[in-house]
């Protein structure tokens, strides 16, 4: 019971962004945890806390392949598919994207309560865009959005809905529409608290105000990114880079060299 409490308060934390405490939580209470479940929840603090390398990313999402591939129990198999697909970003691989999308689709012929339905159907299309189908990608996440809206549903789904089509609006260089995604996806995960997700939602809009010239508005999303840290890994990157750009297209030279000699990024060396 105490082994099932904690992997419970590890999911609610990470649903919160807190993956420094869920990792703590693992460590403490799950080392001996055989279902599958714990290993799923410590990969993601893993690389969400920025300690990792390339190589032990791919590593990971490989064992959380097998882990959707296996005979453990649906749940276990469904929160896997969910990790991996939300891991894609870092890994940028078609091929292993590709793997898992066929892995999805699999689960697809099992009996699935609603819930496990829209987290599977969030997974195959951050797959299927990883995997280069970014038209098929926007098509079930449309389906998505219809569906979250005909139920009045805000939640950490959502979310990550219009950010994937925020993400496919980019890939297309439609900026206008993808800002405005990322921008609802923000504010959606500033009414559920999730301040690593704004962070990291903000630095999106921040390329798309690139993208259309809005410097100005570009350095104030990098504030808001910069107030709702702290940022790892790629986003923290993203972040930095983008505050100093739009400084020097300002024709603030010193303060986007100063940004980016303050830039203590934190990182792995090898990480992705």
């Amino acid at each position: 019971d105490r082994e099932a409490a904690a992997l419970l308060l590890a999911e609610v934390l990470q649903e919160q962004g807190r993956w420094s405490e869920s990792a703590s939580v693992l460590a403490a209470e799950c080392n001996d945890e055989h279902s599958g479940l714990g290993a799923v929840f410590a990969i993601m603090a893993e690389h969400r806390t920025g300690v990792s390398t390339a190589d032990r990313l791919i590593a990971d999402v490989h064992q959380l392949q097998s882990l959707v591939d296996s005979d453990k129990q649906l749940h276990v198999r469904l929160l896997a598919v969910n990790a991996a697909a939300q891991l894609m970003g870092d890994v940028r691989d078609r091929e292993i994207a590709s793997a898992l999308c066929k892995s999805a689709s699999r689960l697809q012929e099992y009996s699935l309560t609603e819930d496990d339905r829209i987290q599977l159907e969030i997974s195959r299309a951050q797959s299927l865009y990883h995997s280069g189908n970014q038209e098929a990608a926007a098509a079930a996440l449309a389906n998505l959005l219809a569906f979250f809206q005909s139920r009045g549903s805000v939640n950490s789904w959502l979310s990550r809905v219009h950010a994937g089509l925020g993400a496919v609006r980019c890939y297309q260089g439609r900026y206008e529409e993808a800002k405005a995604e990322f921008a609802t996806a923000y504010t959606i995960a500033a009414r559920i608290g999730n301040e690593p997700q704004q962070a990291a939602l903000a630095a999106n809009v921040e390329v798309c105000c690139l993208r259309l010239g809005q410097y100005r508005e570009q350095l104030e999303w990098s504030s808001i990114a910069g107030a709702n840290g702290p940022l790892s890994g790629y986003p923290q990157i993203q972040a930095v880079y983008f505050q100093s750009y739009a400084l020097a297209m300002l024709g603030k030279t010193v303060e986007a060299t100063n940004a980016f000699d303050a830039f203590n990024h934190g990182l792995a060396a090898g990480s992705p």
